[in-house]
């Protein structure tokens, strides 16, 4: 199979399944920091906040109320030390970002 472009230069199926391949382990280690979200704050915390994934090295957080998102926002820093030293230098995350959103929505978007 051969895709064409608009110049109709053809693409080689290797660069096709490399570049598919590529996308997937990028989503893949962005996500990661969202995995780590549960594991770093407390298990008390983690009921009331989700994160939602990375985008432009900004972890999205969803927070059930203000409380909670206050006692985040003097925490920031350290939880953004500990995600990051579980990153490799391409994926550290350079801020954290918390929206105000009910938890149980199914598709919350970033």
């Amino acid at each position: 199979m051969v895709k064409y472009r608009k110049n109709r230069d053809l693409l080689w199926i290797n660069d096709i399944v490399y570049s598919v391949i590529d996308n997937y382990y990028k989503k893949a280690e962005t996500n990661f920091a969202a995995i780590l979200w549960k594991k770093i704050v407390s298990s008390k915390v983690s009921k009331f906040t989700r994160a939602k994934g990375v985008k432009r090295k900004i972890l999205f957080v969803n927070v059930l109320n203000s409380s909670i998102r206050q006692q985040l926002e003097f925490q920031k820093e350290d939880i953004l030390y500990k995600i990051n030293l579980n990153l490799n230098d391409k994926k550290k995350i350079k801020k954290i970002k918390f929206i105000f959103s009910d938890l149980n929505e199914k598709y919350n978007k970033i």
